[in-house]
């Protein structure tokens, strides 16, 4: 059997050592990459609301100062429940978030479709807006839950539920997930 001399050791370990901190240094520079995508995800959510409350802004300016006959109360009140819809479900309120995070996140969003094709829209919704990086007050906002207590369970039930699953991407889902 071969000895290994103390200078041999020390080099294995510096080498050790070096290729620890090529590999952190690797994983920060990832983790600002994706900071940056996270913070433009909001920024473009944002704009989208910026966008349906100028369009609130408008139909109130209307019922305020347009004639009666013009802008009938059921039309407004259609118009503003639209308006609250878009920003409070579906697809078309998240914008174009989902492809985002496709984009970015090695389509994901995709692969949980798959995975959880039953996945009612709230809960896909819930991943969304967690890979996106909002809070959860933010969230709880923007799903229209009563409390922040119902988001916590609903959370909770979805990472269950992938963790309990044998899909090869259930390490990344619930990575997302726990942001």
């Amino acid at each position: 059997m071969e000895q290994i001399d103390d200078r041999q050791v020390l080099h294995i370990q510096e080498e050790l050592i070096r290729k620890y901190r090529n590999k952190i240094e690797s994983q920060r520079r990832m983790i600002h990459r994706q900071e940056k995508v996270i913070e433009g995800f909001r920024q473009q959510y944002l704009f989208l609301y910026r966008e349906q409350f100028r369009d609130i802004s408008r139909l109130l300016f209307g019922w305020n100062f347009l004639p009666p006959h013009q802008l009938e109360s059921k039309t407004l009140y259609l118009r503003v429940d639209r308006m609250l819809e878009r920003l409070q479900g579906g697809a078309d309120g998240m914008g174009d978030i989902p492809e985002s995070i496709n984009f970015h996140f090695d389509r994901i969003l995709d692969h949980l479709r798959e995975d959880f094709p039953n996945l009612k829209p709230i809960d896909y919704r819930l991943f969304c807006y967690l890979c996106a990086g909002f809070s959860c007050v933010q969230i709880k906002e923007l799903l229209g839950l009563k409390s922040l207590n119902n988001l916590y369970l609903r959370k909770n039930r979805l990472i269950q539920r992938i963790r309990f699953h044998s899909s090869p991407w259930r390490k990344y889902y619930l990575m997302l997930l726990s942001r």
